[in-house]
Protein backbone atom coordinates (compact mmCIF):
# COMPACT_ATOMS: atom_id res chain seq x y z
CA UNK A 1 0.00 0.00 0.00
CA UNK A 2 2.63 2.49 0.85
CA UNK A 3 4.27 2.00 -2.59
CA UNK A 4 0.74 2.59 -4.41
CA UNK A 5 0.39 6.32 -2.41
CA UNK A 6 4.11 7.48 -3.11
CA UNK A 7 3.17 6.30 -6.88
CA UNK A 8 0.40 8.83 -6.46
CA UNK A 9 2.31 11.00 -4.95
CA UNK A 10 5.28 11.15 -7.30
CA UNK A 11 2.04 10.99 -10.13
CA UNK A 12 0.26 13.98 -8.92
CA UNK A 13 4.01 15.84 -8.17
CA UNK A 14 4.74 15.06 -12.25
CA UNK A 15 1.54 16.46 -13.05
CA UNK A 16 2.16 19.76 -11.14
CA UNK A 17 5.24 20.62 -11.57
CA UNK A 18 4.67 19.55 -15.42
CA UNK A 19 1.39 21.86 -15.86
CA UNK A 20 2.07 24.53 -13.31
CA UNK A 21 5.15 26.86 -11.57
CA UNK A 22 4.23 25.61 -7.93
CA UNK A 23 6.31 22.93 -7.90
CA UNK A 24 9.96 21.91 -9.23
CA UNK A 25 10.15 19.05 -11.41
CA UNK A 26 11.65 15.57 -9.91
CA UNK A 27 15.16 14.84 -10.79
CA UNK A 28 15.70 12.31 -13.48
CA UNK A 29 11.95 12.34 -14.35
CA UNK A 30 11.21 9.71 -17.20
CA UNK A 31 8.73 10.08 -20.11
CA UNK A 32 7.11 6.72 -18.50
CA UNK A 33 6.83 9.66 -15.69
CA UNK A 34 5.35 12.03 -17.54
CA UNK A 35 2.75 9.16 -18.83
CA UNK A 36 2.17 7.87 -15.22
CA UNK A 37 0.83 11.97 -14.39
CA UNK A 38 -1.82 11.71 -16.80
CA UNK A 39 -4.40 10.49 -14.27
CA UNK A 40 -3.67 14.03 -11.95
CA UNK A 41 -4.54 16.45 -15.04
CA UNK A 42 -7.86 17.28 -13.10
CA UNK A 43 -6.57 17.24 -9.64
CA UNK A 44 -3.63 19.79 -10.87
CA UNK A 45 -6.73 21.68 -12.55
CA UNK A 46 -8.14 21.80 -8.92
CA UNK A 47 -5.42 23.48 -7.27
CA UNK A 48 -5.23 26.23 -10.06
CA UNK A 49 -8.59 26.81 -9.55
CA UNK A 50 -8.37 27.58 -6.21
CA UNK A 51 -5.38 29.76 -6.56
CA UNK A 52 -7.10 32.06 -9.01
CA UNK A 53 -10.44 32.01 -7.66
CA UNK A 54 -8.67 32.88 -4.08
CA UNK A 55 -6.89 35.62 -5.70
CA UNK A 56 -9.78 36.71 -7.59
CA UNK A 57 -12.05 36.96 -3.91
CA UNK A 58 -9.65 38.52 -1.97
CA UNK A 59 -8.93 40.72 -4.89
CA UNK A 60 -13.51 41.45 -5.66
CA UNK A 61 -13.43 42.01 -1.37
CA UNK A 62 -10.29 44.55 -1.03
CA UNK A 63 -11.36 46.42 -5.13
CA UNK A 64 -15.13 46.47 -3.57
CA UNK A 65 -14.65 49.17 -1.11
CA UNK A 66 -13.41 51.70 -4.45
CA UNK A 67 -15.40 49.95 -7.69
CA UNK A 68 -18.48 48.32 -7.62
CA UNK A 69 -20.51 46.86 -11.08
CA UNK A 70 -19.22 46.09 -14.02
CA UNK A 71 -15.55 47.98 -13.48
CA UNK A 72 -15.30 45.38 -10.21
CA UNK A 73 -16.04 42.27 -12.03
CA UNK A 74 -14.12 43.08 -15.49
CA UNK A 75 -10.90 44.07 -13.15
CA UNK A 76 -11.47 40.57 -10.99
CA UNK A 77 -11.69 38.74 -14.03
CA UNK A 78 -8.47 40.19 -15.22
CA UNK A 79 -6.98 39.20 -12.18
CA UNK A 80 -8.11 35.38 -12.33
CA UNK A 81 -6.38 35.17 -15.84
CA UNK A 82 -3.38 36.98 -15.18
CA UNK A 83 -2.94 34.43 -11.95
CA UNK A 84 -3.86 31.48 -14.06
CA UNK A 85 -1.83 32.39 -16.50
CA UNK A 86 1.34 33.07 -14.23
CA UNK A 87 1.09 29.59 -12.66
CA UNK A 88 1.04 27.87 -15.97
CA UNK A 89 3.42 29.51 -17.46
CA UNK A 90 1.26 30.32 -20.39
CA UNK A 91 1.91 26.85 -21.55
CA UNK A 92 -1.69 26.11 -22.73
CA UNK A 93 -2.14 29.34 -24.51
CA UNK A 94 0.64 28.20 -26.72
CA UNK A 95 -1.61 25.48 -27.90
CA UNK A 96 -3.68 27.81 -28.66
CA UNK A 97 -1.84 30.21 -31.01
CA UNK A 98 0.28 27.41 -32.96
CA UNK A 99 -3.43 24.91 -33.34
CA UNK A 100 -4.49 28.28 -34.64
CA UNK A 101 -2.10 28.73 -37.38
CA UNK A 102 -2.18 25.50 -38.38
CA UNK A 103 -6.17 25.14 -38.58
CA UNK A 104 -6.92 28.49 -39.99
CA UNK A 105 -4.30 27.53 -42.48
CA UNK A 106 -5.91 25.01 -44.11
CA UNK A 107 -2.69 23.27 -44.26
CA UNK A 108 -3.19 18.75 -43.94
CA UNK A 109 -0.28 16.22 -43.22
CA UNK A 110 3.33 17.25 -43.05
CA UNK A 111 2.71 20.77 -44.10
CA UNK A 112 0.23 20.74 -41.08
CA UNK A 113 3.07 19.46 -38.94
CA UNK A 114 5.75 22.27 -40.15
CA UNK A 115 3.17 25.21 -39.27
CA UNK A 116 2.51 23.71 -35.64
CA UNK A 117 5.82 23.21 -34.94
CA UNK A 118 6.97 26.79 -35.73
CA UNK A 119 7.48 28.49 -32.93
CA UNK A 120 6.91 32.06 -34.92
CA UNK A 121 2.95 33.14 -34.14
CA UNK A 122 0.68 33.98 -37.55
CA UNK A 123 -2.63 35.88 -38.05
CA UNK A 124 -4.61 33.20 -37.04
CA UNK A 125 -2.83 32.02 -34.21
CA UNK A 126 -2.98 35.64 -33.20
CA UNK A 127 -6.77 35.97 -33.84
CA UNK A 128 -7.31 32.71 -32.09
CA UNK A 129 -5.62 33.89 -29.31
CA UNK A 130 -7.50 37.03 -29.06
CA UNK A 131 -10.95 35.12 -29.21
CA UNK A 132 -10.04 32.46 -26.85
CA UNK A 133 -8.87 35.37 -23.80
CA UNK A 134 -11.33 37.89 -24.70
CA UNK A 135 -14.02 35.52 -24.54
CA UNK A 136 -12.44 33.74 -20.99
CA UNK A 137 -12.61 37.58 -19.76
CA UNK A 138 -16.01 38.83 -20.45
CA UNK A 139 -17.63 34.82 -19.14
CA UNK A 140 -15.27 35.15 -16.14
CA UNK A 141 -16.48 38.40 -15.21
CA UNK A 142 -19.99 37.54 -16.00
CA UNK A 143 -19.66 34.49 -12.98
CA UNK A 144 -17.96 36.47 -10.76
CA UNK A 145 -20.95 39.20 -11.30
CA UNK A 146 -23.70 36.49 -10.10
CA UNK A 147 -21.09 34.52 -7.19
CA UNK A 148 -20.62 31.48 -8.97
CA UNK A 149 -16.47 31.02 -7.01
CA UNK A 150 -17.51 27.37 -6.84
CA UNK A 151 -17.67 27.18 -10.66
CA UNK A 152 -14.50 29.42 -11.59
CA UNK A 153 -12.85 27.29 -8.86
CA UNK A 154 -14.33 23.84 -11.10
CA UNK A 155 -13.49 25.65 -14.40
CA UNK A 156 -9.53 24.72 -14.41
CA UNK A 157 -10.59 20.84 -13.45
CA UNK A 158 -13.12 20.56 -15.82
CA UNK A 159 -10.88 22.03 -18.92
CA UNK A 160 -7.88 19.78 -17.72
CA UNK A 161 -10.50 16.39 -17.56
CA UNK A 162 -11.05 17.28 -21.19
CA UNK A 163 -7.46 17.18 -22.56
CA UNK A 164 -7.80 13.70 -20.77
CA UNK A 165 -10.93 12.93 -23.05
CA UNK A 166 -9.09 14.25 -25.80
CA UNK A 167 -6.45 12.37 -25.50
CA UNK A 168 -8.51 9.00 -24.94
CA UNK A 169 -10.02 9.33 -27.80
CA UNK A 170 -7.68 10.02 -30.90
CA UNK A 171 -4.65 8.62 -31.92
CA UNK A 172 -1.96 10.06 -30.56
CA UNK A 173 1.42 11.36 -33.05
CA UNK A 174 3.60 8.82 -34.30
CA UNK A 175 6.40 10.14 -33.19
CA UNK A 176 7.56 10.67 -29.48
CA UNK A 177 5.98 14.10 -28.62
CA UNK A 178 4.48 15.36 -25.11
CA UNK A 179 1.34 14.29 -26.80
CA UNK A 180 2.14 10.69 -27.03
CA UNK A 181 3.59 10.51 -23.82
CA UNK A 182 0.12 12.03 -22.27
CA UNK A 183 -1.52 9.46 -24.61
CA UNK A 184 0.10 6.41 -23.10
CA UNK A 185 -1.00 7.00 -19.51
CA UNK A 186 -4.74 6.81 -20.85
CA UNK A 187 -6.78 4.05 -20.57
CA UNK A 188 -9.78 2.86 -20.85
CA UNK A 189 -10.39 2.80 -17.12
CA UNK A 190 -9.14 6.13 -16.68
CA UNK A 191 -11.33 7.37 -19.76
CA UNK A 192 -14.61 6.17 -17.84
CA UNK A 193 -13.80 7.54 -14.62
CA UNK A 194 -13.08 11.01 -15.95
CA UNK A 195 -16.51 10.93 -17.44
CA UNK A 196 -17.59 10.32 -14.26
CA UNK A 197 -16.08 13.68 -12.96
CA UNK A 198 -17.23 15.35 -15.78
CA UNK A 199 -20.69 13.94 -14.86
CA UNK A 200 -19.96 14.76 -11.29
CA UNK A 201 -19.03 18.68 -11.78
CA UNK A 202 -22.21 18.73 -14.06
CA UNK A 203 -24.31 17.80 -10.98
CA UNK A 204 -22.41 20.13 -8.24
CA UNK A 205 -23.47 22.81 -10.70
CA UNK A 206 -26.45 22.39 -10.53
CA UNK A 207 -26.51 21.37 -6.78
CA UNK A 208 -24.63 25.03 -5.92
CA UNK A 209 -24.93 27.00 -8.40
CA UNK A 210 -28.11 26.64 -9.78
CA UNK A 211 -27.27 25.92 -13.48
CA UNK A 212 -30.15 24.93 -15.31
CA UNK A 213 -30.68 21.81 -17.24
CA UNK A 214 -30.47 23.65 -20.42
CA UNK A 215 -26.72 25.14 -20.02
CA UNK A 216 -25.73 21.35 -18.38
CA UNK A 217 -26.86 20.10 -22.05
CA UNK A 218 -25.40 23.05 -23.58
CA UNK A 219 -22.25 22.44 -21.85
CA UNK A 220 -22.29 18.83 -22.66
CA UNK A 221 -23.43 18.79 -26.35
CA UNK A 222 -20.60 22.05 -26.97
CA UNK A 223 -17.65 20.03 -25.23
CA UNK A 224 -18.31 16.99 -27.11
CA UNK A 225 -18.37 19.14 -30.76
CA UNK A 226 -15.34 20.64 -29.37
CA UNK A 227 -13.77 17.45 -28.69
CA UNK A 228 -14.78 16.25 -32.48
CA UNK A 229 -13.44 19.04 -34.09
CA UNK A 230 -9.78 18.68 -32.18
CA UNK A 231 -9.59 15.16 -33.22
CA UNK A 232 -10.48 15.90 -36.90
CA UNK A 233 -7.77 18.47 -36.73
CA UNK A 234 -5.41 15.49 -35.20
CA UNK A 235 -6.19 13.32 -37.81
CA UNK A 236 -5.43 15.82 -40.35
CA UNK A 237 -2.32 16.75 -38.64
CA UNK A 238 -1.12 13.20 -38.03
CA UNK A 239 -2.02 12.06 -34.55
CA UNK A 240 -2.47 14.52 -31.47
CA UNK A 241 0.70 16.30 -30.23
CA UNK A 242 0.89 18.86 -26.83
CA UNK A 243 -0.27 21.79 -28.84
CA UNK A 244 -3.49 19.78 -29.34
CA UNK A 245 -3.77 19.14 -25.79
CA UNK A 246 -2.62 22.69 -24.74
CA UNK A 247 -5.40 24.58 -27.25
CA UNK A 248 -8.37 21.64 -25.66
CA UNK A 249 -7.81 23.07 -21.93
CA UNK A 250 -8.28 26.75 -23.17
CA UNK A 251 -10.96 26.62 -25.64
CA UNK A 252 -12.68 23.76 -23.15
CA UNK A 253 -12.59 26.09 -19.96
CA UNK A 254 -14.08 29.04 -22.22
CA UNK A 255 -16.86 26.31 -23.22
CA UNK A 256 -17.60 25.40 -19.72
CA UNK A 257 -17.84 29.04 -18.66
CA UNK A 258 -19.75 30.78 -22.06
CA UNK A 259 -22.39 27.52 -21.26
CA UNK A 260 -22.92 28.21 -17.25
CA UNK A 261 -23.39 31.70 -17.49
Amino acid sequence: MPSVVQSWIHGFHDALSFLTCIALPRKNTTAKDLSASTPFFAPVGLVVGLATTLTAWLGCTFWGYALSGSGLYMLTAWLWLAVNISITRGLHWDGVADLGDAAGSGARGERFRQILKDSRMGAFGAIYLVLAYSGQWIALAGHIGKGHWLLLLLAPAWARAAAVWLAAWTLPSPNTTLGSLFCAGVGQRLGCMYQLLGILILTLLAWFENCTLWQLITTGVLQILLLRYLRVLAIRGGGLSGDFLGACIEWSQLCFLLCTL
